[in-house]
């Protein structure tokens, strides 16, 4: 978030997009390499987990102590963040917007930040 530069709404779907067959694998992740669908699985596997849900905050800063902050930080931008986010800023989600366009997703942007507070 240091380098948002605005916003980059201005990017739009083709107006007609065709349907994606989500019964078609090809046609529904074709776009995704195989460490996406393998990341996509984990980040999903591991929000199942109630405990680690419920603790999430209290394993990250054990983590953080344990392993240091660069290298916690560095395995959440890698999974969860990388998952559900397109980027940091507008440089990041460019390449996003336009593979989803690419397949006929429109993006829905919205600018996310936290506190500490």
């Amino acid at each position: 978030p240091d380098n948002h530069d605005g916003p980059i709404l201005a990017h739009r779907a083709p107006s007609s997009p065709s349907r994606i067959n989500f019964s078609d694998s090809v046609s529904a992740h074709g776009s995704k390499t195989t460490l996406d669908l393998f990341r996509a699985i984990a980040v999903f596997k591991a929000c199942q987990l109630e405990f680690l849900v419920k603790h999430a905050e209290a394993l990250l800063n054990a983590s953080r102590t344990v392993l240091g902050s660069t290298l916690t930080n560095s395995l959440v931008k890698y999974t969860f963040f990388r998952h559900f986010c397109a980027g940091e800023n507008s440089a990041d989600m460019k390449p996003v917007i336009h593979m989803l366009e690419q397949n006929n997703i429109g993006p829905i942007l919205d600018y996310a930040a936290e506190s500490e507070g």
